[in-house]
């Protein structure tokens, strides 16, 4: 058996322990109205076509695609550490139950987006919430990141506890590295040098490369994403320390408050979603691999070269989702 996909968003606290209740997913859906980040990932060349999304107060693109990912996706786990996932029977089927609601309308979001039914890309996989803050949104120590250690932690020791898993993401942990797990990391939105930019274990990321993947965030113009006008505030993080760039900017996903809701945010920690449902395709494809190898292949199959504006010499890459049919809707 293959080892489990773990992930964690970036997060500003810790968990809870509660029982966490697991569903399998329902089959997999062909989207013919996917939203744009699922489109960009499907080919290598910019997008051209923007349609209205919907939504009265932006003009968001939606890119009418046909998306088939014919995977099953067989015993793969994906470990959510965040404010929690809720269960939504319209876009995220077979998930978490009430005992890890989401009670800052985040987790369930990025959850939606690594498989969920119509938004995701693993829509098989399986969702392990891991809630890392009560009901009223606070947490039990002082420090977010112990907060975020205890909850990669407890899913660390659980996935290894497992009998059976496929595969695993979460946040920058060399635990979880050392366990076999495949490690995503949002690379931020203060629009500064990821490397340099927060505690001082990244600075060492360079040249301590264990196969973690960190991720920043494009617009719908392939665009280094800001979230302000004004410079060096806002944005997605950059920098030599990123692996590669995903859709992050205007993201639809999954409400966390109402089941048949979708919320349009922006942010690397809706990129991260994106590669981990990824890595979760290419598990069921080739297998599971290493870190490092996971990493590699990922690379391999990324838009190298894909003249992603304003890189503040990080590298230009982009993810591209292993998708065996992509057509566009006249």
């Amino acid at each position: 058996m293959l080892p489990a996909l773990l992930f964690t968003c970036n997060v500003q606290s810790l968990p809870v322990q509660e029982e966490l209740t697991v569903r399998r997913k329902r089959a997999q859906v062909t989207t013919n109205t996917a939203p744009w980040g699922l489109a960009r990932i499907s080919q290598a060349t910019k997008l051209q076509s923007i349609e209205k999304n919907g939504f009265d107060d932006d003009e968001l693109p939606l890119r009418g695609k046909t998306h088939d990912w014919t995977f099953t996706y067989d015993d793969t786990w994906g470990y959510g550490v965040s404010w929690g996932v809720s269960y939504r029977d319209t876009y995220c089927p077979g998930w978490a139950g009430a005992a890890t609601d989401d009670v800052c309308n985040h987790g369930t979001g990025v959850a939606s987006l690594i498989a969920g039914a119509t938004l995701g890309i693993a829509k098989q996989a399986s969702i392990v919430p891991v809630r890392i803050a009560d009901a009223n949104r606070r947490v039990r120590v002082d420090t977010s990141s112990a907060d975020a250690a205890a909850g990669v932690n407890w899913a660390v020791s659980d996935y290894k506890a497992r009998n059976s898993p496929t595969a695993g993401i979460i946040n920058i942990s060399w635990q979880a590295i050392a366990a076999g797990m495949h490690v995503i990391v949002a690379a931020g939105n203060a629009d500064q040098n990821q490397c340099f930019n927060g505690p001082a274990q990244q600075a060492d990321w360079r040249v301590r490369d264990v196969g973690h993947i960190v991720v920043g965030m494009t617009d719908y113009d392939d665009i280094r994403a800001q979230l302000s006008d004004v410079p060096r505030e806002l944005g997605s993080n950059f920098g030599p320390c990123l692996t590669l760039f995903a859709p992050g900017y205007s993201m639809t996903f999954a409400s966390g408050d109402d089941d048949s809701a979708m919320v349009v945010q922006s942010g690397t920690s809706f990129a991260a979603p994106l590669v981990a449902g990824t890595v979760a395709a290419y598990v069921t494809m080739h297998g599971n691999q290493s870190p490092v190898q996971m990493k590699t292949l990922l690379l391999q199959n990324a838009v190298t070269g894909a003249r992603i504006r304003d890189l503040d010499g990080s590298p230009d890459n982009l993810l591209q989702a292993p998708i065996l049919a992509v057509s566009e809707v006249q």
